[in-house]
Order: structure tokens, then C-alpha cells, then sequence
């Protein structure tokens, strides 16, 4: 299952760093970009309903005054 998300995120341009230190699961993670998702799979995947935790990078565009509760 997380090499299909991992493939997912891939096909959104969406940069993913997976966490793992088993070499076994490392290969199966590089070979992730390798899978090829139709327009049926995506179409599933962006309607799953769940939640998910990721950094869609907005924090880069605050000034670190803006971090500050004033």
C-alpha cells in the first residue's frame, strides 16, 4: 500500500521522502516510481476519504515575524 501512495504523490509532482531504515522496504520504496497509475486509480486514490498528514510547503512563504503571535 505506501508504494502505490508513494507512486500517487509521484504522479502529482508531490516530493516524497519515505521514512525507513529496512533495506528490503527501501527498494520496494525506490521501485515505486516505477508503477504506472491510470486516470481510474488516480480518480480512486484523490476520493479515499481519509485523512492524511503532508507539508504542502505554505509555511515557506511566512516571514518569521509572522510566527509570532502579536
Amino acid at each position: 500500500m505506501g508504494q502505490i501512495l508513494i507512486a500517487w504523490s509521484i504522479s502529482r509532482d508531490i516530493a516524497v521522502i519515505p521514512k525507513s531504515v529496512n533495506q528490503d522496504r527501501i527498494i520496494e520504496n525506490f521501485k515505486s516510481a516505477e508503477i504506472t497509475l491510470d486516470s481510474g486509480d488516480l480518480d480512486l486514490l484523490a476520493n479515499i476519504g481519509v485523512s492524511h498528514r503532508f507539508i504542502d510547503g505554505s509555511f515557506f512563504h511566512r516571514t518569521a515575524e509572522s510566527l509570532y503571535i502579536k
